[in-house]
């Protein structure tokens, strides 16, 4: 007997016009919260995420938590710029926004992790200051120098990802099954470690 195909349609529109109710297992979004103007939006965006899944909501976005960290050492992430970014969402943003949906009863649990670590300044994520926005990852023929000897000594990341599930209980299994697909590396903060 052949394996059964699933049938995937992709529509475009506007997320927050679809009607109040389940109408998906999961929601994901993927570099969606830094491409809305403002907090208050990308609250909208989770809140109507939320409404719309009956088990989870994830999102992944890039880390613009180590750009202070980086500034003092002369360098910046080549994202920390890019003009698409109007809103560069930190893990503080990410808790807050959480906390407020648990408040209101749209989510049992929460986390916030990092993934892909970076240890030092060669990786292609990384520029100088000097470099102009929107370069893309650092390539040596085309950008201005920059060292690449300079160790972080503060963990840096290249992602932060945020679970939101519906239920009690699903976050552990959730995040495990999450973990074949997105490596989580550094748990900064889960609903079940503060209460």
């Amino acid at each position: 007997m052949p394996p059964s195909t699933a049938q995937v349609t992709f529509r475009e529109g506007d997320v927050l016009e679809l009607p109040n109710k389940k109408q998906c297992q999961f929601v994901t979004l993927i570099n969606v919260l830094p491409v809305v103007p403002n907090f208050t939006t990308a609250l909208t965006v989770l809140k109507k995420a939320c409404i719309l899944s009956r088990d989870f909501v994830y999102a992944s976005q890039p880390n613009f938590d180590p750009n202070a960290y980086l500034l003092r050492l002369g360098l910046k992430t080549y994202y920390s710029d890019a003009a698409f970014h109007r809103f560069q969402v930190t893990s503080a943003d990410l808790h807050r926004m959480a906390r407020t949906l648990a408040e209101q009863d749209l989510i049992a649990d929460f986390s916030i992790s990092e993934a892909g670590p970076i240890v030092d300044s060669s990786d292609a994520i990384i520029h100088p200051l000097e470099t102009p926005p929107d370069a893309g990852p650092y390539d040596e023929r085309v950008h201005r120098y920059k060292p690449t000897e300079v160790v972080f000594h503060e963990p840096i990341y290249r992602r932060l990802q945020l679970v939101l599930t519906r239920k009690p209980d699903q976050l552990a299994p959730i995040t495990k099954r999450l973990s074949k697909y997105e490596d989580q590396d550094n748990v900064v903060l889960s609903s079940a470690l503060v209460g």
